[in-house]
């Protein structure tokens, strides 16, 4: 599929100039524990991970791992069944917002602006996103908005679990960066 494939490309494209190593890793691998190696993974297009590579996540956060997630994080699970809430799994405690809103952009575009300095970049600079608006609403005063979307709802969600980090990103970074 395209965006799965647009996702990764998008998400490696744009690391490559900052000379950072990237690795792929397999979900199965994470599940197994594998990612503990890392200081952070970035999960782009997650909309199905199994149960087991959920309680991996939240576990390797806890533990103080950094996490960084594109929209609909754990949607679904290896049987393809929807989870109640999303992010799934329980990975909505890990980063501490929710899913209220989802939806499909027409054009495949969408646009998030910086509501505060975060990792390098300023407040009002754009982020471009690709296919869905997702809105995450924080759960508690312990997370940060870092981006919102166009309406103002929160783009991109920040937060601690355990001793790590986690942000929870709204849209596709990795698709809007490789087709763009």
């Amino acid at each position: 599929a395209v965006i799965e494939r647009n996702s990764m490309l998008g998400t490696y494209r744009s690391l490559f100039p900052s000379s950072l190593p990237v690795e792929f890793v397999h979900i199965d691998d994470v599940a197994k524990g594998e990612g503990n190696r890392y200081k952070l993974l970035y999960v782009p297009y997650p909309l199905m991970i199994t149960e087991e590579a959920g309680r991996a996540l939240r576990e390797y956060v806890r533990q103080g791992g950094n996490l960084v997630s594109e929209a609909r994080l754990a949607w679904n699970d290896e049987r393809g069944r929807a989870t109640e809430i999303i992010p799934g799994m329980g990975l909505h405690e890990v980063c501490n917002c929710r899913e209220t809103k989802v939806e499909q952009s027409p054009t495949g575009k969408i646009e998030m602006t910086m509501a505060t300095d975060f990792a390098g970049l300023k407040t009002g600079e754009k982020l471009p996103g690709a296919l869905y608006e997702e809105t995450l609403t924080p759960l508690s005063d312990g997370a940060t908005i870092v981006a919102r979307h166009a309406d103002g709802t929160p783009a991109i969600v920040a937060s601690t679990f355990g001793k790590g980090k986690m942000l929870a990103v709204g849209s596709f970074l990795g698709a809007a960066y490789e087709s763009d």
